[in-house]
This record gives structure tokens, C-alpha cells and sequence, in this order.
């Protein structure tokens, strides 16, 4: 009896797919790597029904486990693209809003960007150290793809705000403007009336 079962593998397969729709759906594009994994692990499912069939044990279970790993690969690869994805989005929003502090209105601004940048490292951790088999850690990447989509979602739905910010600065800067120069040329009529 093999430690994983078909059946097993089958469940991861559906997940995989799950969290590959769910990252195709945020880029409106099917991210290939993920998709790779899955095709791989349907090759070894099919090698291991044929030596199902052909009553070969040891090489029935060497396929399951290699499917099971290209379905946990395929999980990993999903939800890395994910944070990069959600990274992207935080970027972008420190890139629009660069210019203002943020903290005023969104005052744990600093800690969410520490949050996101944590994933990102994570991520890039687990795939330097450990390039052979990141597909171990396909769970623990849900995680960090959990916390840095959060991140990204508050710091979008603070844009509104920030950008009522925005506009009230640009008027009180008109205002100041336009103070100054009605003050110059106040003064400018009055030395004028002063000169014979």
C-alpha cells in the first residue's frame, strides 16, 4: 500500500487547481508555470494506473508520490505569483502616493509595508535555499499570500480617502497662491500710487 493514494493526489490536483484559478482571475491571464505542474503530475497519474494495470507496485508508487509533488509545485508556483502580484499592488500604491504621508491616514502604513515585504522574503528564501523542492512548503506559502493580499487590500481601500487629501492640499495650495499674488499686486498698485 503506497503512503499517498490516488485519491490523495487527486485532492491536491483540485486544490492546485483552486489556487490556480484564483491567480489567473487577479492577472486575467493563466499563469504557465502552475499549469506545467498540473500537466506533469497527469502524466505520472496516468504512469501510475498503467503500472496499476501491469500489477508493478514500487513503480506505482513512485509515480503517485511525483504526481503528488507536481500538484504541491504547482500549488507553490500559484501562490508565488500571487504575492508577487499582491506586491505589485503595494508598490504601485507607495509609487501614487509617495509624495503625501500616508501615515496621517493610514496610521500602521509603515508595519503593512514591513508585512509585505516579510512574504516577499519568505518567498524568495524558499526558492534560494531550497530550488530542488520548494513544493514542501505549498502550505506555508498560503500564508504569506494571505497576509500580503490583506496588506494590499486596506491600502486600496484607503486610496479614496488619501485621495480627498490630495485634492484638499492642491486647493489649499490655490488658495495660497492666489493669496500671494492678490498680496503682490495689492502692493505693486500701492507703490505705483506712491510714485509721482
Amino acid at each position: 500500500m503506497p503512503a499517498l493514494t490516488i485519491s490523495d493526489v487527486v485532492d491536491l490536483f483540485l486544490k492546485a487547481e483552486n489556487e490556480l484559478k484564483t491567480i489567473e482571475q487577479l492577472n486575467e491571464a493563466l499563469p504557465i508555470p502552475p499549469v506545467n505542474e498540473l500537466r506533469y503530475a497527469g502524466n505520472h497519474l496516468a504512469r501510475a494506473w498503467d503500472a496499476f494495470n501491469k500489477g508493478d507496485e514500487p513503480t506505482r508508487d513512485d509515480e503517485i508520490l511525483m504526481a503528488a509533488k507536481h500538484c504541491q509545485r504547482s500549488i507553490y508556483d500559484s501562490y508565488e505569483m500571487g504575492i508577487q502580484f499582491q506586491l505589485d499592488r503595494v508598490n504601485k500604491f507607495r509609487d501614487d502616493y509617495r509624495k503625501i504621508p500616508v501615515t496621517q491616514t493610514l496610521k500602521n502604513y509603515s508595519e503593512l509595508r514591513a508585512q509585505a515585504t516579510r512574504a516577499y522574503k519568505h518567498i524568495q528564501e524558499v526558492a534560494t535555499k531550497h530550488k530542488g523542492n520548494r513544493e514542501v512548503y505549498y502550505d506555508d506559502c498560503r500564508e504569506h499570500y494571505k497576509k500580503i493580499e490583506d496588506v494590499a487590500d486596506i491600502l486600496d481601500a484607503s486610496r479614496d480617502d488619501l485621495n480627498v487629501q490630495i485634492d484638499l492640499d492642491i486647493r489649499n495650495t490655490r488658495r495660497w497662491a492666489l493669496g500671494i499674488g492678490l498680496s503682490l499686486i495689492g502692493v505693486i498698485v500701492v507703490l505705483i500710487k506712491l510714485i509721482p
